[in-house]
């Protein structure tokens, strides 16, 4: 769909978690660490969207998983975009998940961790600290502002429930989240593509147009109807 609607192809994907919370009675969520919240009972929403904020993969998982240790589910499942490069943050320095990067044909650069930087002898240790310091790599590195925007507006959308409990409930939020952000980002390449061509509009495309402008109105009530299904299948649990 990307490459039909003349979106910019993502050679550059990023990769990273949040936090989300859960009901300290679930059962199924487990305890985790962050830097926000400290200790929290909950999961975590693993991403890789490209810079613009489309999300091309997600894993969610309990909160105790490693960052490093589900990367490589998360690298598996971009084969099919012609990716070259993905960025990380430091929790993403692991020889395993550059080793999965590799065999996918894509190239994984992360800050190399703290932990690990006494045994970092090898030429990535050498070279990746110089490049950081470069222009070029705090640009690049920078390009990491794209998916903690997605989070920020995941967030703002309700996709953290501090009170739910189960996994399965939970991650069908999530799907539902997920699907209503890129459904938007979508809408917009959309109306710019087809409401720049008004003057040359047949009446269907008008009547397409005219629909994705109230994009506003659609997201709302898929909200709605994403929340009373949820409803719906908790009561039946």
């Amino acid at each position: 769909m990307l490459k039909d609607l003349e979106v910019r192809y993502p050679k550059i994907v990023l990769i990273d978690n949040t936090t989300l919370r859960s009901s300290l009675y679930d059962s199924q969520a487990k305890w985790g660490v962050s830097t926000r919240y400290q200790w929290f009972k909950g999961y975590k929403l693993h991403l890789c969207t490209t810079a613009e904020g489309v999300i091309l993969s997600h894993v969610l998982t309990t909160a105790n998983r490693n960052d490093a240790a589900v990367a490589p589910e998360s690298l598996v499942s971009l084969k099919q975009w012609d990716i070259e490069l993905v960025l990380g943050d430091a929790a993403y320095d692991s020889e395993k998940v550059r080793q999965t990067a590799g065999q996918a044909g894509i190239l994984f650069i992360s800050p190399i961790n703290r932990r690990n930087s006494k045994e970092r002898k090898d030429a990535y240790g050498r070279v990746l600290p110089v490049l950081l310091k470069t222009r070029f790599g705090q640009w690049l590195f920078g390009l990491r502002r794209g998916i903690e925007r997605v989070f920020n507006e995941l967030k703002s959308d309700g996709v953290e429930q501090p009170r739910w409990y189960g996994f399965h409930r939970y991650l069908l939020h999530v799907l539902c989240c997920i699907l209503m952000h890129n459904f938007e980002f979508f809408t917009l390449v959309l109306q710019h593509h087809l409401c720049s061509k008004q003057n040359s509009l047949s009446s269907y495309e008008g009547f397409i147009c005219g629909f994705i402008t109230n994009v506003g109105f659609i997201r709302v009530f898929l909200i709605f109807r994403c929340m009373s299904f949820t409803k719906n299948h908790k009561q039946k649990c």
